[in-house]
């Protein structure tokens, strides 16, 4: 499975970046029907090599999900980013890779891009279609509350 959602916000590309290397803005962007704890004590910037592991829930299910940080393999010049993969969660295989792309000094093209593979398992087989069916809503809130957070509209 593969899954791309891209927007534009009014903020340079750093502070994009910055934004989304935060731990605490996982918690942040996530709709309130699916709460997220961040377990353990992250870096408060998270870079290559750094893991994160948070719970979630999907309906009353609590999922466990931890990933790695790592450098996104197909950056531009002037562009930044980076890729979380994880390492204990319902999928078989996923990646997510975030680019940010300057498109003028104050204004950002955010790419999410996501490939997935679902494990094959009596319950997390099925909570992971659940999650791959909801990454629409899931990334359009997302979109909604970064520019909230990140320029108030």
């Amino acid at each position: 499975m593969r899954y791309r959602h891209s927007f534009e916000i009014a903020a340079p590309v750093a502070a994009v970046d910055a934004f989304h290397r935060r731990p605490e803005s996982l918690r942040q962007i996530t709709p309130p029907v699916a709460p997220v704890r961040i377990r353990g004590n992250p870096p408060q910037r998270l870079a290559a090599g750094d893991e994160l592991s948070v719970t979630f829930f999907v309906g009353v299910v609590p999922v466990r999900w931890r990933a790695v940080i790592e450098a996104h393999p197909d950056l531009q010049a002037g562009e930044s980013g980076f890729q979380d993969r994880q390492l204990e969660g319902p999928f078989r295989r996923w990646t997510h890779r975030h680019r940010f792309v300057p498109l003028a000094p104050d204004r950002t093209r955010v790419d999410d891009e996501i490939e997935a593979e679902p494990r094959r398992h009596p319950l997390w087989g099925p909570v992971a279609l659940q999650m791959a069916l909801a990454l629409p809503v899931l990334f359009r809130y997302r979109e909604w509350k970064t520019r909230r957070l990140l320029h108030g509209g």
